[in-house]
């Protein structure tokens, strides 16, 4: 064997020994917490042909700085986003006012130590309420969770 076929030998594995990632994420927006040891990470994620781009918002301490599958809060289809603030160093709240429940893939109530608020349209909670087995009263515009049968 040649030397110049040992080297193109070597570049042509090089990837797969890196761990070579075939998904594209561009960060949007972070937000630190108050007391500086939490942050969250609006980023969107596009692996290709054979997936569909989404929107995650990642929780994780400050010092970690890979954005890690299980530390996502949110998880939207790609074209709607949430916004975020915290609401004290141990909540961030979650803002999507133009999500349906078919644009959420995913959502986590806490993210570590982290609590995560939702705020999603009311058409959407009245969706989420019906199908959970609950109605909703307009009239108290809060959920008034009572069995429907």
């Amino acid at each position: 064997m040649t030397r110049a076929m040992i080297v193109l030998a070597l570049f042509s594995v090089m990837p797969f020994l890196q761990g070579c990632n075939p998904c594209k994420e561009e960060i949007w927006n972070t937000s630190t917490s108050p007391d500086g040891k939490w942050v969250a990470v609006t980023v969107m994620r596009d692996c290709g042909a054979t997936t569909s781009e989404i929107v995650a918002v990642n929780v994780h301490p400050i010092a970690e700085s890979r954005l890690r599958q299980k530390n996502n809060a949110l998880v939207l289809k790609y074209g709607k986003t949430a916004g975020v603030s915290w609401t004290d160093s141990h909540t961030l709240a979650l803002e999507c006012r133009d999500c349906t429940a078919s644009d959420v893939i995913a959502k986590e109530d806490k993210v570590g130590p982290i609590k995560i608020a939702y705020t999603f349209p009311l058409v959407s909670v009245i969706r989420s309420l019906r199908t959970s087995g609950c109605v909703y009263d307009a009239r108290l515009n809060s959920p008034n969770v009572q069995p429907t049968g």
